[in-house]
């Protein structure tokens, strides 16, 4: 039994976990492997789906990864989700809505194991590309073969496009809603989906009690589960985050998860 026995730790990957510079910081490392070596329990919850999430390790993570902003769990010793709140057919009819309402948007629609495109451009090709995505274009939605992660469209620089586009959204979309961003990344998941139903899904999944789930996020997409558990953000964090977090620590590049382990332990 060690100091944190029967305690959850997760971490959003990028910019959480990860520095400024897109490499985590050894002190993260050290963190997370001293936790687990304490008897706790230490994965990430990113917005990645599972396909474009690399930085799989068992020496510093011994739980299933959290994907697609909560809507997945994936069991990367195993190869396999262990649970899956996905977006089902309903999906494709806003799709082909958004398809055909913003033709110079490109789409990004994600089940398990590769993605589909519509519109594809050089800003879908470099997002796929680095996360080393098998990507296939498409023109109708119905061809990606549902169940899907996530959706997601990006508009270039235009934050007016992309608001625009959250509104449509929210009145054409049947179960499903486009998580709130002031930026250009619009990403859409089922409704009740978020990093936070992720998190205590997978806790009572792994039997922890929801007092015992402590989070770190930096990002608009990380604010639900800031609010709902022990939280920590860096200082250098989207606003949404800071005013969400329970606790702001270092910056990004000095170790967030590494304050919240210290943190922790002095509970």
């Amino acid at each position: 039994m060690g100091r944190f026995s029967g305690s959850f730790l997760l971490a959003d990957f990028d910019g959480t976990f990860t520095g400024n510079d897109g490499q985590i910081p050894q002190a993260n490392i050290d963190a997370a492997k001293y936790f687990i070596s304490e008897g706790g329990l230490f994965t990430i919850c990113t917005g990645r789906t599972a396909q474009g999430f690399h930085r799989y390790d068992p020496a510093y993570i011994n739980a299933p990864v959290v994907v697609g902003n909560g809507a997945a769990a994936f069991d990367y010793g195993a190869g396999r989700p262990v649970f899956a709140d996905c977006i089902g057919p309903e999906g494709i009819d806003l799709v082909r809505k958004l398809r055909d309402n913003f033709p110079e948007v490109p789409l990004e629609m994600y089940p398990f194991g590769k993605a589909f495109t519509i519109h594809a451009n050089e800003i879908t090709v470099r997002h796929l590309t680095s996360q080393s995505i098998t990507y296939f274009e498409i023109s109708d939605p119905a061809a990606a073969e549902p169940p899907w992660q996530k959706i997601m469209l990006s508009t270039g620089s235009d934050t007016g496009l992309s608001l625009e586009i959250q509104r449509f959204i929210a009145g054409n979309a049947d179960g499903l809603y486009a998580i709130p961003t002031t930026g250009t990344w619009v990403e859409i998941v089922r409704e009740g989906i978020s990093k936070a139903s992720g998190m205590f899904r997978l806790a009572y999944i792994l039997g922890v009690e929801r007092k015992n789930v402590a989070c770190c996020g930096d990002g608009y997409n990380d604010v639900s589960m800031l609010e709902a558990a022990v939280s920590f953000a860096p200082s250098d964090g989207d606003p949404l985050a800071l005013a969400a977090a329970g606790k702001v620590g270092c910056g990004r590049d000095e170790g967030i998860v590494a304050y919240a382990v210290e943190a922790l332990e002095k509970r």
